[in-house]
């Protein structure tokens, strides 16, 4: 549970207070003596090695609480497939909308489409939003035209077939659409849940090629009032109603996700071909000039 935003350090100091036992996924240094520790803190605004990292821990933690899938060999696998991703990561043929875009997937491929959808918003500061396909059906796509773009994710995994007949719908009505998928040589053997990993990276690529085309800085996605900080105190245990902190617990109001005034930028922070993190790093290369860096 981190510490930004507030609510999951609440939720640990409560349980602690209670004396409930507590797993926190935490990143590097945080020193909860009940963390899984990750990856090292995220250098950017825009999360996401940690969120990549963390759905592996969890895959790990149902697998060891008697759930079929989540094994240390699919777990390399995911890493294997990740890899792949990111020297492909099946995603140039999405083009670039003019006004907004929207992404859809069924099951768990909704989910991250909401987290796809967060990304590019972050990373790219333009308007984005996942849904399931229900939703998206049920008024959710109301608004868009072909100023807009929709994205279908995995749309062969819909036994009903909605979401392939949504991209059909809105091919009619002119909003050009996309289909983001796992190649066919890649799609067998993972199952549903962890086979979102490589698609999270899939999308946070989509997002940093977008935050590149737009010459957005994804690495300050939250700046201006956006970012006082008094805004991210609120709620945090100590500063206000409910149950007080643990000492070991969250320090302050310390995001850790911030490089000092005095670091240089790193581009959208996405570890490039490491195993454990199960996601890869296409950001600012420091040997190179800062008017080739892109996103920094």
């Amino acid at each position: 549970m981190p510490c930004r935003p507030p609510g999951g350090a609440r939720a640990r100091a409560g349980a602690l207070a209670a004396g409930v036992p507590v797993v926190s996924i935490t990143g590097i240094g945080r020193g909860w003596q009940e963390a899984i520790e990750t990856v090292a803190p995220e250098e950017s605004h825009t999360y996401s090695v940690s969120y990549t990292a963390t759905l592996a821990v969890l895959a790990r933690l149902a697998h060891e609480l008697g759930c079929a899938d989540g094994s240390a060999g699919q777990v390399d696998q995911v890493a294997a497939e990740v890899r792949q991703v990111c020297a492909d990561a099946g995603v140039a043929e999405v083009a670039m909308p003019a006004r907004s875009l929207a992404i859809v997937g069924c099951g768990p491929w909704g989910i991250t489409a909401r987290e796809g959808a967060l990304k590019i918003r972050e990373a790219a500061r333009m308007l984005a939003e996942g849904f399931d396909p229900d939703r998206l059906l049920h008024g959710g796509a109301v608004p868009y035209t072909a100023a807009d773009g929709l994205v279908l994710l995995e749309p062969g995994a819909d036994r009903d077939g909605l979401t392939a007949a949504l991209g059909a719908a809105a091919r009619a009505e002119g909003i050009p659409v996309s289909v983001v998928e796992a190649a066919a040589a890649d799609s067998g053997g993972l199952p549903p849940l962890l086979a979102q990993i490589p698609m999270t990276v899939r999308l946070q690529l989509l997002a940093e090629r977008f935050a590149r085309l737009r010459r957005q800085d994804p690495d300050a996605a939250i700046v201006g009032a956006w970012d006082e900080p008094g805004l991210w105190r609120m709620g945090l245990p100590g500063t206000g109603p409910g149950p007080a902190l643990p000492a070991d617990a969250c320090h302050a109001h310390e995001l850790a996700s911030r490089v000092g005034d005095d670091d240089p930028p790193f581009g959208l922070r996405i570890l490039r071909a490491r195993l454990g993190d199960l996601a890869c790093r296409p950001g600012r290369d420091r040997s190179q000039p800062a008017d080739n860096a892109g996103l920094g």
